[in-house]
C-alpha cells in the first residue's frame, strides 16, 4: 500500500504513460487529492515499479512502448493488461487514451480492465473520480471474494484436515448435521467450535433458518436469561418495550450456545427444562412460547469436572451430550498446519488485494514445533501479520516470524546460561528487525509504527534508543549491528 495520511494509509496510484507531461500533472493531481503517485514511461518500467511495492490502481495509456526510448505501439498498453495482471494482482486498471474510441475501450474492458477514461483529464474531477470509482470495485471484489471464503468457511472447510483426528470430527459434523439432535462441541480456545456449529447448521435441514449464536460470558449477569428467552415490558427498569430473544430469534433454524460452562446455576434449571419441553416463557411474562430451534452448545471447560465442583448440572450435561464432539488442540494435528497456514495465506492476501507469498519449508518447521496455547484462531492471527508486513513479491522466511515461534522450544525450555544468552540475541534482533520494517513501511513516521505494532509511542522511543536508533537517518542503519 501506499504512504499513510492521518491514521489511513494512502491507495497508490500508478501512471503508465510515454508523455511526460501528461505523467507530472496526472501525478500531481493525484498528490493533491491525497493518492500515492508513482510514474512509469513504458510497459517494463511499469512492471518494475510492482517489484518493489504495492499498486491499487493502473492508469494505463493504451499507446505505449515495450520499453523506455523505444518506438510506441498502437495497443501496447492493451497487450500489456495480462503482465500487468500477473504484477499487480489486487490493482484495477483503468485504460486512459486521447482518443475516444469506442471500440479500444471495448477491448481494453474484454482484456481486464475496469474503466476507460479520456485524455486530457479536463477537469481533473474527471481523473480523481475515475481512481475513485475504481478503488470502490477493488474493495467491493475483495469484501465478495472474502465472504465467499466465509461461505465456504462455514461448510465446514476451515476446520478439516487431512489429521485422523479431523476426519474424525468431520465424519460425525456430517452424520449428525441433517438431524435435530442436540450437540456438544468442547475444546479448548481457538480450535474452532463455533466453525463446527455453523458446519452442522449449514448441512442441516434448517440451512435456510437463521444461525444465532450467543456468547454466554460475554453478556451481564443480569441480561443472559432476557437475552435468551427475551423480556416483556416493564418486566424490570428499563424495559420499556417488549423483546423476543434468541431462542425465537432462532426460529427453525440453529441456536449456539458458546462457552455455556460460564452459565449461572439458576439458568442452567430454566434452560433444562426448555431442552426437555420445548417451550419457554419471556421474562415478566406468562405465554408459554414453542422453542423450534436446535441447540448446539459450545465449552472450553471439562464439564464432568465442573459437575464434579457442583458448578454444573450433571442432567443438563447429558441432556446437552446427546452427540459429544470433542476438536483436538492444533499442537495435536501439526499434520494439518500446512494445509491450514495456505488457507489462512491465501484467505487474507485476497483480502488486502495482495499477491500469495510463498512460505518457505523452515517456516512450517518451526511453526511445527510451537504448541499453539491459541489454536486455530492464534495461527490466523500469525498469518494476518505477515500478511500485512509482507513486502510484494517477497517468500516469508524464518526471520519473519515474531521470536515465541522461532524459539518457542527453547524459550519453554530454559537450557542452561548459553541458551539463555542465544535467546536473549535472538529477541534483540528480532525486536529490532521488526521495529525498522515497520518504520519503513510508515515512511519514518515513530508515531504510526507504535500504532501498527500495538505500542505506545514513548515505548517505540525508548526501544529505538535502546537499538541505537537516532534521529532520521536510523533506517539507514538496518545493516548494521
Amino acid at each position: 500500500m501506499g504512504r499513510q495520511s492521518g491514521t489511513e494509509i494512502a491507495p497508490v496510484v500508478l501512471v503508465v504513460d510515454d508523455d511526460e507531461a501528461v505523467r507530472a500533472i496526472a501525478a500531481s493531481d493525484l498528490e493533491e487529492a491525497g493518492y500515492c503517485a508513482e510514474t512509469a514511461d513504458s510497459v517494463e518500467a511499469a512492471l518494475a515499479v510492482g517489484l518493489r511495492r504495492q499498486v491499487d490502481v493502473v492508469l494505463l495509456d493504451i499507446v505505449l512502448p515495450r520499453k523506455s526510448g523505444e518506438a510506441t505501439m498502437p495497443r501496447g498498453g492493451i497487450e500489456a493488461i495480462a503482465e500487468l495482471r500477473v504484477s499487480f494482482p489486487g490493482a484495477e486498471i483503468v485504460m486512459i487514451s486521447a482518443h475516444d474510441c469506442a471500440q479500444a475501450g471495448m477491448d481494453a474492458v474484454r482484456c481486464g480492465a475496469s474503466d476507460f477514461i479520456v485524455k486530457p483529464y479536463n477537469p481533473a474531477e474527471q481523473l480523481i473520480g475515475a481512481v475513485s470509482r475504481a478503488l470502490e470495485r477493488g474493495r467491493m471484489r475483495r469484501e465478495v471474494s472474502y465472504l465467499r471464503e466465509e461461505v465456504d468457511a462455514l461448510k465446514g472447510r476451515f476446520v478439516a484436515g487431512a489429521s485422523p483426528s479431523m476426519r474424525q470430527v468431520m465424519q460425525a459434523v456430517a452424520a449428525i448435521a441433517p438431524t435435530d439432535a442436540t450437540v456438544l462441541v468442547t475444546g479448548e480456545t481457538g480450535t474452532g467450535k463455533e466453525l463446527v456449529a455453523r458446519a452442522i447448521h449449514a448441512g442441516s435441514l434448517r440451512k435456510d433458518g437463521p444461525f444465532v449464536a450467543v456468547n454466554v460470558a460475554a453478556l451481564p449477569e443480569t441480561l443472559v436469561e432476557s437475552t435468551l428467552f427475551g423480556h416483556e415490558r416493564g418486566a424490570f427498569t428499563g424495559a420499556v418495550q417488549s423483546r423476543p430473544g434468541r431462542f425465537e430469534t432462532a426460529r427453525g433454524g440453529t441456536l449456539l450456545l458458546d462457552e455455556i460452562g460460564e452459565l449461572d446455576l439458576s439458568l442452567q434449571a430454566k434452560l433444562l427444562r426448555v431442552l426437555q419441553e420445548q417451550e419457554f416463557e419471556r421474562v415478566g411474562g406468562t405465554r408459554s412460547i414453542h422453542s423450534d430451534a436446535r441447540v448446539i452448545a459450545a465449552t472450553n471447560r471439562d464439564l464432568r469436572k465442573e459437575i464434579a465442583a457442583r458448578r454444573f448440572r450433571e442432567d443438563l450435561y447429558f441432556r446437552l451430550a446427546v452427540v459429544p464432539i470433542a476438536l483436538p488442540p492444533l499442537r495435536d494435528r501439526i499434520e494439518d498446519l500446512s494445509s491450514l497456514a495456505d488457507l489462512f495465506l491465501k484467505r487474507y492476501a485476497r483480502k488486502y488485494g495482495k499477491t500469495v507469498p510463498e512460505i518457505e519449508v523452515a517456516v512450517l518447521e518451526a511453526l511445527g514445533r510451537y504448541d499453539w496455547p491459541g489454536n486455530i484462531r492464534e495461527l490466523e492471527h500469525l498469518v494476518q501479520r505477515l500478511i500485512v508486513l509482507n513486502r510484494p513479491g517477497a517468500p516469508i522466511v524464518e526471520s519473519d516470524l515474531p521470536i515465541e515461534y522461532r524459539c518457542g522450544a527453547a524459550l519453554r525450555e530454559g537450557r542452561g546460561r548459553e541458551s539463555d544468552t542465544a535467546l536473549r540475541d535472538s529477541v534483540f534482533a528480532s525486536e529490532r528487525d521488526l521495529i525498522l520494517r515497520t518504520l519503513e513501511r510508515c515512511g519514518g513516521n515513530r508515531h504510526k509504527a507504535a500504532a501498527i505494532l500495538g505500542i505506545h509511542p514513548a515505548t517505540i522511543f525508548r526501544k529505538l534508543n535502546r537499538l541505537g536508533i537516532h534521529g532520521p537517518g536510523g533506517l539507514r542503519r538496518r545493516g548494521t549491528a
